[in-house]
Protein backbone atom coordinates (compact mmCIF):
# COMPACT_ATOMS: atom_id res chain seq x y z
CA UNK A 1 0.00 0.00 0.00
CA UNK A 2 3.16 2.28 0.77
CA UNK A 3 4.51 2.02 -2.44
CA UNK A 4 1.23 2.18 -3.90
CA UNK A 5 0.75 5.69 -2.40
CA UNK A 6 4.35 6.77 -3.21
CA UNK A 7 3.83 5.40 -6.94
CA UNK A 8 0.34 7.65 -7.47
CA UNK A 9 2.08 10.65 -5.83
CA UNK A 10 5.36 10.49 -8.16
CA UNK A 11 3.71 11.07 -11.13
CA UNK A 12 2.83 13.95 -13.86
CA UNK A 13 -0.24 14.43 -16.13
CA UNK A 14 0.85 14.09 -19.55
CA UNK A 15 -1.78 15.20 -23.16
CA UNK A 16 -2.32 12.64 -25.34
CA UNK A 17 -4.61 10.78 -27.66
CA UNK A 18 -6.77 8.26 -25.45
CA UNK A 19 -8.86 5.68 -26.47
CA UNK A 20 -11.84 4.07 -24.92
CA UNK A 21 -13.77 1.39 -26.04
CA UNK A 22 -12.09 2.01 -29.73
CA UNK A 23 -13.03 5.22 -30.03
CA UNK A 24 -10.41 7.68 -29.95
CA UNK A 25 -10.15 11.00 -27.90
CA UNK A 26 -7.60 13.58 -28.86
CA UNK A 27 -5.21 15.41 -26.52
CA UNK A 28 -6.79 14.45 -22.99
CA UNK A 29 -4.91 15.50 -20.14
CA UNK A 30 -4.20 12.13 -18.56
CA UNK A 31 -1.91 9.80 -16.38
CA UNK A 32 -0.40 7.10 -18.57
CA UNK A 33 2.93 5.28 -18.88
CA UNK A 34 4.76 7.98 -19.53
CA UNK A 35 3.64 9.63 -16.51
CA UNK A 36 5.60 7.74 -14.19
CA UNK A 37 9.25 9.36 -12.72
CA UNK A 38 11.83 7.12 -12.53
CA UNK A 39 15.07 7.79 -11.42
CA UNK A 40 15.79 7.55 -14.71
CA UNK A 41 13.73 10.33 -16.43
CA UNK A 42 14.04 12.62 -12.98
CA UNK A 43 15.69 14.74 -14.40
CA UNK A 44 13.16 15.55 -17.53
CA UNK A 45 10.42 15.35 -15.79
CA UNK A 46 11.22 17.63 -12.61
CA UNK A 47 10.39 20.68 -13.45
CA UNK A 48 6.81 19.71 -14.69
CA UNK A 49 6.50 17.90 -11.80
CA UNK A 50 7.31 20.24 -9.21
CA UNK A 51 4.65 22.64 -11.23
CA UNK A 52 2.14 20.78 -11.05
CA UNK A 53 2.83 19.55 -7.38
CA UNK A 54 2.66 23.63 -6.75
CA UNK A 55 -0.66 23.56 -8.70
CA UNK A 56 -2.30 21.39 -6.32
CA UNK A 57 -2.21 23.74 -3.25
CA UNK A 58 -3.95 26.73 -3.07
CA UNK A 59 -3.36 30.47 -5.00
CA UNK A 60 -3.25 32.25 -1.94
CA UNK A 61 -0.23 30.31 -0.46
CA UNK A 62 2.64 31.74 -0.95
CA UNK A 63 5.70 29.48 -3.16
CA UNK A 64 7.51 29.02 0.31
CA UNK A 65 4.03 27.95 1.76
CA UNK A 66 3.96 25.52 -0.52
CA UNK A 67 7.71 24.10 -1.03
CA UNK A 68 7.15 23.73 3.22
CA UNK A 69 4.05 22.37 3.04
CA UNK A 70 5.51 19.43 0.25
CA UNK A 71 8.47 18.71 2.51
CA UNK A 72 6.32 18.04 5.56
CA UNK A 73 4.21 15.74 3.28
CA UNK A 74 7.03 13.75 1.48
CA UNK A 75 9.20 13.94 4.72
CA UNK A 76 5.84 11.52 6.33
CA UNK A 77 6.38 9.15 3.31
CA UNK A 78 6.68 5.50 4.20
CA UNK A 79 8.76 4.14 1.24
CA UNK A 80 9.84 0.53 1.04
CA UNK A 81 11.14 0.97 -3.14
CA UNK A 82 14.79 1.49 -3.18
CA UNK A 83 13.79 3.72 -6.47
CA UNK A 84 11.50 5.93 -4.72
CA UNK A 85 14.04 6.38 -1.82
CA UNK A 86 16.02 8.20 -4.31
CA UNK A 87 13.14 10.02 -6.08
CA UNK A 88 12.28 11.47 -2.90
CA UNK A 89 15.60 12.90 -1.55
CA UNK A 90 16.04 13.97 -5.48
CA UNK A 91 12.81 16.10 -5.08
CA UNK A 92 13.61 17.06 -1.22
CA UNK A 93 16.74 18.42 -2.73
CA UNK A 94 15.15 19.90 -5.44
CA UNK A 95 13.01 22.13 -3.21
CA UNK A 96 15.88 22.60 -0.78
CA UNK A 97 18.02 24.35 -3.82
CA UNK A 98 14.98 26.21 -5.03
CA UNK A 99 13.98 27.47 -1.59
CA UNK A 100 17.54 28.96 -1.47
CA UNK A 101 19.28 29.51 -4.82
CA UNK A 102 16.28 30.40 -6.77
CA UNK A 103 13.58 32.71 -4.68
CA UNK A 104 12.93 34.70 -8.08
CA UNK A 105 12.23 31.43 -9.91
CA UNK A 106 7.96 31.69 -9.56
CA UNK A 107 8.89 35.53 -10.86
CA UNK A 108 6.29 36.50 -14.03
CA UNK A 109 8.96 35.89 -17.30
CA UNK A 110 9.78 39.06 -18.89
CA UNK A 111 10.58 37.12 -22.33
CA UNK A 112 8.42 34.97 -24.65
CA UNK A 113 11.11 32.44 -24.81
CA UNK A 114 10.84 31.86 -20.81
CA UNK A 115 7.21 31.13 -21.19
CA UNK A 116 8.22 27.90 -23.16
CA UNK A 117 9.60 24.41 -21.80
CA UNK A 118 11.87 24.07 -24.40
CA UNK A 119 13.54 27.00 -26.32
CA UNK A 120 14.34 25.42 -29.69
CA UNK A 121 10.62 25.83 -30.14
CA UNK A 122 10.04 29.33 -29.93
CA UNK A 123 10.49 30.15 -33.62
CA UNK A 124 8.73 27.08 -34.91
CA UNK A 125 5.81 28.29 -32.82
CA UNK A 126 6.00 31.60 -34.22
CA UNK A 127 6.66 30.34 -37.42
CA UNK A 128 2.98 28.97 -36.84
CA UNK A 129 1.34 32.62 -36.92
CA UNK A 130 3.69 33.25 -40.66
CA UNK A 131 2.39 30.47 -42.25
CA UNK A 132 -1.33 29.71 -41.04
CA UNK A 133 -4.38 31.08 -43.12
CA UNK A 134 -4.86 33.50 -43.42
CA UNK A 135 -1.30 34.74 -41.44
CA UNK A 136 -1.20 36.84 -38.66
CA UNK A 137 2.02 38.39 -38.86
CA UNK A 138 4.22 39.05 -41.90
CA UNK A 139 8.28 38.27 -42.09
CA UNK A 140 8.92 41.23 -40.30
CA UNK A 141 6.76 40.02 -36.97
CA UNK A 142 3.95 42.98 -37.85
CA UNK A 143 0.72 41.92 -36.76
CA UNK A 144 -1.11 41.78 -39.92
CA UNK A 145 -4.46 39.99 -39.26
CA UNK A 146 -7.94 40.62 -38.79
CA UNK A 147 -8.69 38.07 -35.39
CA UNK A 148 -6.46 39.56 -32.72
CA UNK A 149 -8.48 36.55 -30.45
CA UNK A 150 -6.07 34.11 -32.66
CA UNK A 151 -3.32 34.93 -30.73
CA UNK A 152 -5.12 33.78 -27.55
CA UNK A 153 -6.04 30.44 -29.21
CA UNK A 154 -2.63 30.19 -30.34
CA UNK A 155 -1.30 30.65 -26.73
CA UNK A 156 -4.06 28.32 -25.45
CA UNK A 157 -3.30 25.42 -28.22
CA UNK A 158 0.71 25.77 -26.82
CA UNK A 159 -0.42 25.28 -23.55
CA UNK A 160 -2.57 22.46 -24.43
CA UNK A 161 0.19 20.60 -25.96
CA UNK A 162 2.60 21.19 -22.50
CA UNK A 163 4.88 23.72 -24.85
CA UNK A 164 4.39 26.47 -23.19
CA UNK A 165 4.20 26.98 -19.29
CA UNK A 166 1.21 28.71 -17.34
CA UNK A 167 2.07 32.01 -15.47
CA UNK A 168 1.07 32.88 -12.68
CA UNK A 169 -0.58 35.93 -13.60
CA UNK A 170 -2.31 36.28 -17.76
CA UNK A 171 -0.85 39.94 -17.52
CA UNK A 172 2.20 38.40 -18.53
CA UNK A 173 0.95 37.24 -22.08
CA UNK A 174 0.40 40.69 -23.98
CA UNK A 175 3.40 41.89 -22.39
CA UNK A 176 5.70 39.52 -23.84
CA UNK A 177 3.97 39.05 -26.85
CA UNK A 178 3.87 42.86 -27.46
CA UNK A 179 8.05 41.91 -26.89
CA UNK A 180 8.21 39.99 -30.22
CA UNK A 181 4.57 40.80 -32.38
CA UNK A 182 5.05 44.55 -33.86
CA UNK A 183 1.69 46.26 -34.05
CA UNK A 184 -0.09 44.38 -31.76
CA UNK A 185 -2.43 45.29 -28.62
CA UNK A 186 -4.42 42.70 -26.46
CA UNK A 187 -5.86 43.25 -22.80
CA UNK A 188 -4.58 41.26 -20.68
CA UNK A 189 -8.29 39.62 -19.77
CA UNK A 190 -9.03 38.36 -23.15
CA UNK A 191 -5.99 35.51 -22.26
CA UNK A 192 -8.22 33.92 -19.56
CA UNK A 193 -9.28 30.83 -19.93
CA UNK A 194 -13.43 31.27 -19.45
CA UNK A 195 -13.27 33.18 -22.36
CA UNK A 196 -14.42 31.51 -25.22
CA UNK A 197 -13.02 33.37 -29.15
CA UNK A 198 -15.67 31.69 -31.17
CA UNK A 199 -14.86 33.03 -34.63
CA UNK A 200 -10.82 32.91 -33.68
CA UNK A 201 -11.56 29.18 -32.58
CA UNK A 202 -13.70 27.72 -35.94
CA UNK A 203 -10.22 29.45 -37.68
CA UNK A 204 -7.17 29.26 -36.41
CA UNK A 205 -7.62 26.30 -33.88
CA UNK A 206 -7.45 23.13 -35.76
CA UNK A 207 -4.44 24.57 -37.93
CA UNK A 208 -2.94 25.43 -34.92
CA UNK A 209 -3.32 21.97 -33.22
CA UNK A 210 -2.04 20.25 -36.86
CA UNK A 211 0.99 22.91 -36.89
CA UNK A 212 2.01 22.46 -33.44
CA UNK A 213 1.98 19.00 -32.90
CA UNK A 214 4.18 18.47 -36.36
CA UNK A 215 6.66 20.71 -34.41
CA UNK A 216 6.64 18.27 -31.61
CA UNK A 217 6.75 15.53 -32.96
CA UNK A 218 9.78 17.17 -35.76
CA UNK A 219 11.39 18.08 -32.34
CA UNK A 220 11.02 14.41 -30.86
CA UNK A 221 12.62 12.82 -33.41
CA UNK A 222 15.33 14.93 -34.00
CA UNK A 223 15.94 14.08 -30.66
CA UNK A 224 15.73 10.21 -30.80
Amino acid sequence: MNNLKTFLFFQVYVVADLKVDDVIYSDIKQRNNDSVITPENWESLKDTFFEQRMETYKDSYSITEKINLELKLIDEMQIESTDYIVIRERYRQYLMDWSIAKPTKQEEPVTLQSLFHDEKMVTPCIDVLKHCEPPLIDEDFNFIGHEHNAICVWISEMKKQQLMKKPKNRKVYPMVISQVIKNFNLDESMFSEKRFHKRAEDDYREQFETKLKSIKQTQLSQKG
